[in-house]
């Protein structure tokens, strides 16, 4: 107890020693040394104790078992202290037993505690209630051997106590050694956690760098581009494209509109005459139906004229029935579809044509591609974000860690001013 008083009561020294990590992790580690050194040499002095008392304490319960009573006594109670020496005797043969048990591991702090524990839990057998009732019991006729047990036992508590006032003793030293020890391990991880993210950063920085050159050099490139002659020939054919795709859309629309009137005329032809028509004709009334301008820019033009030519035949018979006026405008349309139909492929050839001429223009110009140069610097451009986001988490990572670093020096410099150490730990 007097050590343990000493530490904390002996004058702090007001030298401050700077010590470098690595040195005084040598010095806690001598320290630790000798410390549990000293302790396991007290320590073991005193299981050596308790080891001998627990085998005398077994040879005698077997002597004990075998000892006559002292005195002539009622049979009944006779029965009842012999029955008390039996309980006796197999409690304490049974805690002896447990104890010899116990691997006697001392070779650090940690496993001296353990060790303390494990057979202070044994002894509490010895102390039992149902244990000293027994001896109480076995005491009116084995006075001697329960005296010579009771003495035994008093004994080993008494070195279970010493062993417990050595690690109280030494408890809150050994604490401390314990905490800078773990403290400067924490500090080594930080460090070598610092090294990698530092390298990380370093790394990011300079893919950052280089992504910043790409996206300048793909950015005047992309300008240049859009400013040169070739390119903007190639955005004029493009348009020209674009305007052709507009004018045969405008086209197949005004053709739908002219040939209206067939559509319905030819619905109700498939009506009257389908029994007699060929599937390949049925299908070709019902496709031009549907799209009239694909059939008619087509080599089956000329056929859906000649079915058109039989459905006039029908109109003009009232065989397909449409009123007066409608007959009369549906005639007439049938018969201007020829014209129709003429104009109708010219223009489509024409349009056709003039877009095979744009596309042929455009291979010209097949090394000027915009479009890959822009996806190109959009992916540089997501890619620098990403590093950028990793740059901010590493800086935010690094910053907490070096924190973490100062508070553990500090910790450390302060647990080890209750060691009689005042020390700072140099970078």
């Amino acid at each position: 107890m007097f050590d343990f008083l000493k530490i904390f009561t002996k004058k702090k020294p007001t030298i401050e020693e700077e010590l470098s990590l690595e040195d005084l992790k040598i010095r806690i580690n001598e320290m630790r040394k000798k410390k549990i050194n000293s302790i396991k040499e007290d320590a073991q002095k005193i299981v050596s104790k308790i080891e001998s008392n627990f085998k005398e304490l077994l040879e005698f319960s077997k002597t004990f078992e075998k000892s006559k009573l002292t005195k002539e006594m009622d049979p009944r109670l006779q029965q009842k202290v012999i029955g008390g020496r039996y309980n006796v005797v197999r409690k304490i043969s049974l805690a002896a037993k447990k104890f010899f048990e116990i691997k006697q591991k001392m070779k650090n702090w940690n496993e001296i505690v353990e060790y303390e524990k494990s057979i202070s839990e044994v002894f509490k057998k010895c102390e039992s209630s149902s244990l000293m009732k027994s001896m109480g019991v076995a005491n009116l006729g084995f006075k001697g051997e329960v005296s010579k047990t009771d003495s035994l036992l008093k004994k080993i508590k008494g070195s279970i106590k010493d062993l417990r006032d050595i690690i109280y003793e030494n408890e809150k030293e050994m604490e401390a050694l314990i905490e800078i020890k773990n403290n400067i391990e924490k500090i080594e991880e930080e460090k070598s956690s610092i090294e990698k993210m530092t390298s990380e950063l370093e790394e990011n920085k300079n893919g950052l760098k280089n992504l910043t050159e790409k996206q300048e050099i793909l950015s005047k490139e992309i300008e240049k581009m859009k400013n040169s002659k070739e390119y903007n020939e190639k955005i004029s054919i493009e348009k020209e494209l674009e305007r052709l795709d507009i004018e045969r859309k405008k086209l197949d629309r005004n053709i739908r509109n002219k040939v209206n009137f067939t559509s319905k005329a030819l619905k109700k032809y498939l009506h009257y005459s389908k029994p007699l028509l060929k599937k390949e004709i049925i299908d070709l009334i019902e496709r031009y139906m549907e799209n009239p301008e694909r059939i008619l820019n087509s080599d089956k033009s000329s056929k859906i004229l000649s079915i058109l030519e039989d459905a006039k035949k029908l109109i003009v018979s009232d065989n397909i029935k449409f009123d007066s006026k409608t007959k009369q405008k549906g005639i007439s349309e049938i018969q201007k579809l020829p014209k129709i139909f003429q104009n109708f492929k010219k223009e489509m050839d024409n349009i056709s044509k003039d877009k095979r001429e744009r596309k042929e223009k455009l291979k010209n110009f097949k090394n000027i591609n915009l479009e890959n140069k822009k996806d190109e610097l959009k992916v540089t451009e997501e890619k620098m974000e990403t590093l950028k986001d990793e740059i901010k988490r590493l800086n935010e990572n690094l910053e907490k860690t070096k924190n973490s670093l100062k508070n553990l020096k500090d910790e450390i410099c302060k647990i080890a001013s209750k060691l009689e150490m005042k020390v700072k730990i140099s970078n």
